[in-house]
């Protein structure tokens, strides 16, 4: 039975053998690019544009309608397109900048911290003392046993300095005549040292506390000594250095008195009479010094006995006196003699001549003072010292001669303008 089986029909030969790697290439295929070149002849007249679709200006309608009639004429003439140029206002246009290298849209990478110095090493510590070397924090030396603490605050305390910030410097003038002068704030700046020093000689570091206050608080006084510092300054203009210094010293000195007596009477009580002002910017040729003694002392308010008339006072009081403490000059001539002995016999008070002050305390020895001589009038708690002098008249007669001194001595000094 198997031979006579039927065998399968076998495929028909072709005619040609096919060869599937050696077949011709597909023919391409064409497809028409989008033109780009400005299509004008699509473009509706200018006029036919209505003015609410557009938001050009009339002057930029007119340069687009120029632009389109001159590229229709080219066209026309021409097959080559008319490129769209824009005037970037140099010769080529700006290059594009290159892209950040994190690209474009994305945040710059975070810079590196910058590296930390290194670390100083400590100094090595040493012994005050012994000069040893020490660990860090030690307190007392291995070698010698110092407390090192207590060195290190006995150095800082030998560094220590006082400073003074009750006034801050004044500030440069910026005037260019202050080379031949001073300026308005350094003369604000004398005259307020000379006040206080002033003050303070009279009336004790407490008591001048009053009449600081007052001289900070009243703006009158300030306003006419600055107007008295601007006339002084203009004074001061082309003077000699003597008589500069001498102009300055009188004027801060007039000042400072004038403050006293008239701006704070009402502080010392009255005191200081105000007829001694009339005696300022008096010329020394034309001083009475009598008058101005007497002025100054005022000693109509006083209950002391006081002599003038030599002729008329007892002989047996104007002879201890002479004997005791008023040895004047043969030349001089005595202004008073004020008896302040507990007997009224004139062994103890004091005189005043036209050179100088004689007299003696009880329990002191006696003294005198010339005005031209004199260089420091200073309160000492309830008594005066007269360049280092004892002298005590009383509480109220010590203040009068404190002010009546300084006046004395200024008008004692030579004058460089006579």
């Amino acid at each position: 039975p198997d031979q006579h089986r039927a065998e399968p029909d076998a495929p028909a030969a072709p005619d040609a053998p096919a060869d599937l790697f050696h077949q011709p290439p597909p023919a391409p295929l064409f497809e028409p690019l989008p033109d780009h070149s400005l299509a004008t002849e699509e473009l509706p007249p200018l006029e036919q544009i209505p003015k609410q679709d557009t938001s050009l200006t009339d002057d930029q309608l007119g340069e687009l309608e120029a632009f389109i009639a001159q590229a229709r004429q080219r066209r026309e003439g021409s097959s080559k397109s008319i490129p769209f140029e824009i005037d970037y206002g140099g010769s080529e246009p700006p290059a594009d900048p290159p892209p950040p290298p994190y690209g474009w849209g994305s945040p710059p990478p975070p810079s590196p911290p910058p590296p930390s110095p290194p670390k100083a090493a400590p100094p090595q510590a040493h012994c005050t003392a012994c000069t040893a070397p020490l660990p860090p924090g030690a307190r007392f030396c291995s070698q010698c046993g110092a407390d090192q603490q207590a060195a290190v605050a006995a150095e800082e305390a030998e560094d220590f300095e006082v400073l003074d910030l009750t006034e801050e410097p004044p500030p440069p003038d910026p005037d260019p005549q202050t080379a031949r002068g001073p300026g308005p704030a350094e003369l604000k700046q004398r005259f307020r040292e000379y006040l206080y020093d002033r003050l303070t000689a009279y009336f004790g570091a407490r008591g001048s506390k009053r009449f600081w206050k007052r001289y900070e608080a009243d703006v009158d006084f300030r306003q006419l000594r600055d107007s008295s510092l601007a006339n002084l300054r203009a004074s001061l203009l082309g003077a000699s250095p003597e008589v500069a210094d001498a102009r300055t010293d009188l004027a801060l000195a007039d000042l400072a008195e004038f403050f006293i007596v008239e701006v704070c009477a009402d502080v010392h009580q009255r005191l200081f009479p105000q007829r001694l002002l009339r005696h300022q910017s008096t010329d020394v040729r034309e001083v009475d010094h009598f008058r101005l003694i007497m002025d100054y002392l005022d000693f109509d308010q006083e209950s002391e006995t006081v002599y003038t008339d030599f002729i008329t006072m007892p002989r047996k009081v104007l002879q201890r006196a002479t004997e005791n403490y008023l040895r004047a000059r043969p030349a001089e001539r005595i202004f008073l003699i004020c008896d302040q002995s507990l007997l009224g016999n004139g062994k103890h008070g004091f005189a005043l001549t036209d050179r100088a002050l004689y007299w003696k305390n009880l329990l002191q020895p006696a003294a005198e003072v010339a005005y031209a001589d004199l260089e420091d009038v200073r309160r000492n708690g309830d008594h005066l010292l007269l360049d280092g002098h004892f002298f005590d008249a009383g509480s109220r007669l010590n203040l009068k001669v404190a002010l009546l001194l300084d006046k004395l001595r200024r008008l004692s000094r030579p004058n460089p303008e006579a």
